[in-house]
């Protein structure tokens, strides 16, 4: 199963590509601010327009998401191995690889997805063999948080085929 995956329109994606040096030089600086938007979480959670501010890139309604849920991906902020996972998405050319995949394959996204274009949804559909698209209405980067009992509801029905 992907969900919302990189590696089609991010490689050698031009403005991400253009950004690292400056991303690279502010690294320590956006790390201090992801680990203290950490150590916040709990209150950031709980305040819906903090919410709403915090993780708008990522869910198409952050308010929406059970403060807990929310809070606990706040917590993931600033985790070391982020720059490096970030260049990996950049560097690495999945594309050609795909048609290799030998098992079925469900791609599902959110339709307002911010982060990784719904269209790329399209191309891992179209390039992998054996696979099937999802794409929730209404919906950012995460529609397993988004849209938990369809979400569930849909992995449940691929795994028992």
């Amino acid at each position: 199963m992907l969900v919302s995956a990189a590696g089609l329109s991010t490689f050698q994606e031009p403005r991400t590509v253009r950004a690292m040096p400056a991303l690279r030089r502010l690294e320590r600086i956006l790390a201090a601010n992801a680990a203290w938007v950490a150590s916040k979480s709990e209150t950031v959670a709980r305040r819906r327009r903090l919410r709403n501010a915090t993780m708008y890139l990522v869910a198409r309604h952050p308010g929406r998401l059970p403060a807990p849920v929310a809070a606990e991906q706040m917590r993931g902020a600033g985790k070391p191995g982020f720059m490096q996972a970030l260049q990996a998405v950049i560097d690495y050319h999945v594309r050609e690889r795909l048609p290799q995949v030998a098992c079925p394959t469900l791609i599902v996204w959110g339709d307002h997805d911010m982060l990784i274009s719904v269209r790329d949804a399209d191309l891992f559909e179209e390039l992998i063999p054996d696979s099937r698209k999802v794409i929730f209405a209404d919906t950012g980067h995460m529609a397993q948080l988004e849209r938990p009992a369809a979400f569930n509801e849909l992995l449940e029905r691929f795994l028992a085929e």
